[in-house]
């Protein structure tokens, strides 16, 4: 074999073995590329990797498990962490898919899910009314029963108009009427005799939801027959207040005379001042029919007696003695 010979066949096998150093060396490095770029990508939101040492940024609910009563912190455990500590144990956190020996997992990853967890685990802020501008809400935020709560700090710009509903006062009058201290007490109308004593009841109900001070008029009645039989302590002289629901009762009397026949008519009337601003006003009558003849009690009865004079059947002889 040549000289010539034997260099090329040595220069082949250098070659050869450069090339294989090469080949390895390249696949040392992307594998090292690899193995850098996986994690890299696994650590983003999202579909989070299965290696169980990979962190998982999800939002804790704190308070009761269950129900987040003091809202959410934002922590980023391992997905063996996440899965044992949290996923299966803390039905209230919110949790996006990550991957853990193989297998998917999520929990409350709906769309309010997300837009909590999108917002660094508050919940979005939520005003009343109408609001025109800028609204910035940090602090904590708890949502149970439909019902949204932030506590921390809060910052509007603009205009917020609040619309509450107008009050609805309200107001019930009846007044009724009675011949004597017995029977019972009716709206329509009575008979009774020149001298018959009249009973009158009435009632005044505050049917609103607003406070209502009432004052109630009967000028028909007898002077000194009027007063407040409920509320305790209520007075004719002074208004009575009636909160939503609640109820007064009055009463008063009068003596049929013989200028009120043939009928008489009782009128009352009730003011009401309403808290807040306004009046209310009612008016409630009854009639009395009022018949001439006197009332059975004032009858004077005069029972006639007849005596008849009769002559002695025999004579009376009376004797008397007399001494000198």
């Amino acid at each position: 074999m040549s000289f010539k010979t034997g260099n090329r066949r040595a220069a082949a096998r250098w070659s050869s073995r450069i090339g294989q150093g090469l080949g390895i060396g390249v696949l040392a490095l992307c594998g090292f590329a690899a193995a850098i770029a996986v994690p890299a990508a696994l650590a983003g939101g999202g579909s989070q990797s299965g290696n169980a040492a990979t962190h998982v940024t999800i939002c804790h609910a704190t308070g009761s498990p269950d129900t987040a009563g003091n809202g959410y912190v934002r922590i980023s455990p391992s997905a063996s962490g996440v899965y044992h500590g949290h996923y299966r144990q803390h039905a209230a956190d919110i949790i996006p898919p990550f991957v853990y020996q193989g297998q998917t997992y999520e929990l409350n990853w709906d769309a309010q899910g997300q837009a909590i967890w999108n917002n660094g685990c508050n919940a979005p802020a939520s005003t009343g009314g109408t609001t025109t501008g800028t609204t910035t809400t940090s602090g904590t935020t708890t949502t149970a029963s439909g019902s949204t709560t932030t506590s921390g700090s809060t910052t509007t710009t603009g205009s917020t108009t609040t619309s509450a509903a107008a009050p609805q006062p309200g107001l019930a009058f009846t007044k009724l009427q009675r011949i004597g201290t017995s029977g019972r007490f009716t709206h329509g109308n009575v008979s009774g005799k020149v001298g018959d004593v009249v009973f009158y009841l009435m009632i005044v109900r505050n049917t609103g939801d607003t406070q209502l001070s009432v004052t109630l008029s009967d000028g028909q009645c007898d002077s000194g027959t009027e007063a407040a039989l409920y509320p305790a302590g209520a007075t004719v002289s002074k208004p009575v207040t009636l909160a939503p629901g609640e109820h007064a009762t009055y009463t008063c009397s009068h003596t049929l005379a013989s200028g009120d026949v043939p009928a008489y008519v009782n009128t009352a009337t009730l003011a009401a001042s309403v808290a807040g601003g306004g009046t209310l006003n009612a008016v409630s009558r009854v009639t009395t029919v009022v018949h001439a003849g006197v009332a059975a009690a004032q009858k004077t009865k005069v029972r006639k007696v007849k005596k008849t004079a009769h002559a002695p059947k025999r004579a009376a002889v009376l004797a008397a003695s007399y001494t000198g």
